[in-house]
């Protein structure tokens, strides 16, 4: 069964490697980070590369966690 998993933290060290290793297992993953359109977008970059070579379910989503409005609504990580 495939699982839809959100990660935080996703643009550099622990939580970058989580969401590839649980794309790579076969989970629909959501790397999130804070600024993934601009100080991070080459990271994001990176992630959506691994993910298009290695034909992964990994989407990159901006998040910042300290900000509640920011935070994803379900309809938009199923979109």
């Amino acid at each position: 069964m495939v699982k839809t998993i959100v990660v935080t933290g996703c643009s550099s060290g622990f939580g970058r490697q989580v969401s590839e290793r649980l794309a790579r297992a076969g989970n629909r993953v959501y790397a999130t980070m804070r600024d993934a359109e601009g100080k991070n977008t080459t990271v994001a970059g990176e992630i959506l590369a691994v993910a298009s070579a290695e034909g992964l379910e990994l989407r990159v989503l901006d998040l910042d966690v300290t900000s509640p409005p920011c935070w994803p609504s379900p309809a938009r990580l199923t979109s």
